[in-house]
């Protein structure tokens, strides 16, 4: 996030303790993907992963993976309000390489950008309605 050293907040056990209570933070079991890897699967196909893998030095080696942020659901889920922005981040093994996040809204031009594009503030955004 480009925040200088001298510059960054620090947080102490006992605030985030506080925070989680605060505005009700739960621990939620896990759906979707993480819940649905085919295990036998990852065993079987892992040593031609690591084969094919082991021709390439670790800084030529990227991953990509993505994320949901449901940023107008409330933390109790009372309301089922599903707007999100999907986000993927990528970088290489060797951690090296990192690719600006690349964001992807419903919106054309969101009010939050304050009129400036996604790459003025550090990262590659595009909108899609049906995102």
């Amino acid at each position: 996030m480009k925040i200088p050293e001298d510059n960054q907040p620090e947080f102490l056990n006992g605030w985030l303790q506080a925070f989680q209570e605060r505005y009700n933070f739960h621990h939620f079991r896990l759906h979707g993907e993480s819940g649905s890897a085919d295990l036998e699967a990852i065993e079987l196909n892992l040593p031609n992963i690591i084969r094919k893998t082991d021709k390439y030095s670790l800084r030529n080696i990227y991953n990509i993976d993505e994320t949901g942020l449901f940023y107008s659901m409330t933390p109790d889920r009372a309301k089922k309000d599903c707007i999100r922005l999907t986000i993927a981040l990528t970088s290489n093994a060797d951690g090296t390489h990192k690719l600006w996040p690349f964001i992807i809204g419903h919106v054309n031009k969101p009010r939050c950008f304050k009129k400036k594009t996604g790459e003025q503030l550090g990262f590659y955004y595009r909108n899609n309605q049906r995102a």
